[in-house]
């Protein structure tokens, strides 16, 4: 399970999904039409060519992992952005073994 508290607020700058890439140890948000989306990307380091993507399952009502590369952040219609997290987040993973 994946749980994510937010604090405070964000600084609220748009940028192409893309350009995450260019900020390495970062944390943003993703935004649809200027509303924020609850799918995180956090970019792990400078020769990391991934995102890691924490993105919340409508359908399982959970947030999962997944990774993006360049080809896919692309891919992403203009209308969504991403802003850089500013404010404190905290995110916990708890493993359970079935």
């Amino acid at each position: 399970m994946i749980k994510i508290t937010k604090k405070g607020d964000s600084n609220i700058t748009h940028i192409k999904m893309v350009d995450m890439l260019n900020y390495p140890n970062e944390v943003f948000q993703e935004y649809s039409k200027g509303k924020p989306q609850e799918w995180y990307f956090i970019n792990p380091g400078i020769n990391e060519k991934n995102l890691i993507v924490i993105w919340y399952d409508d359908e399982d009502k959970e947030y999962k992992l997944s990774t993006e590369d360049k080809k896919g952040l692309k891919e992403y219609n203009s209308f969504v952005t991403a802003v850089k997290v500013t404010d404190n987040i905290d995110i916990s993973i708890n493993i359970e073994k079935k």
